[in-house]
């Protein structure tokens, strides 16, 4: 399966990619497969579920100053244990501080929209952080 993207670097600027996404990585069938196409370039990651997989890929893209545009990079996107452990990953809730999570908040973290500002793994960790306390 394959998935456009807009990279977006710390400047503004975009450039087109594309996610190739294998449920089944061919080194291990019981882990998932990530590349990433863009500019001749191919970074890819092997783990358990496709959010982690574009949180590895996200971290080598930060290293140069960019970031995907997609759901799956948004500061207020996150899976949930209960959601990361169905299928392969794909999906994650969009979060709203004090709100539990439900049915409809449920994104494809593959999916763009241009009101999407993505932010570093650090910050999406750091704000799912902010909505798990924000619920006691």
């Amino acid at each position: 399966m394959n998935r456009s993207v807009d990279i977006v670097s710390s400047d503004g600027q975009s450039v087109a990619g594309e996610f190739s996404l294998w449920e089944e990585s061919p080194e291990d069938p019981d882990l998932v497969r990530l590349e990433l196409h863009f500019a001749g370039e191919v970074p890819t990651a092997v783990a358990g579920t496709f959010f982690d997989a574009l949180t590895d890929i996200r971290r080598v893209l930060e290293g140069r100053g960019l970031r995907p545009r997609c759901f799956g990079a948004s500061r207020d996107v996150y899976p949930s244990p209960m959601i990361r452990s169905m299928g392969s990953g794909e999906k994650a809730y969009r979060l709203k501080v004090g709100c539990p999570a439900k049915m409809q908040d449920i994104v494809p973290i593959f999916a763009t929209d241009t009101e999407i500002k993505p932010v570093s793994v650090e910050e999406q960790e750091e704000s799912y952080g902010k909505w798990l306390q924000s619920l006691k």
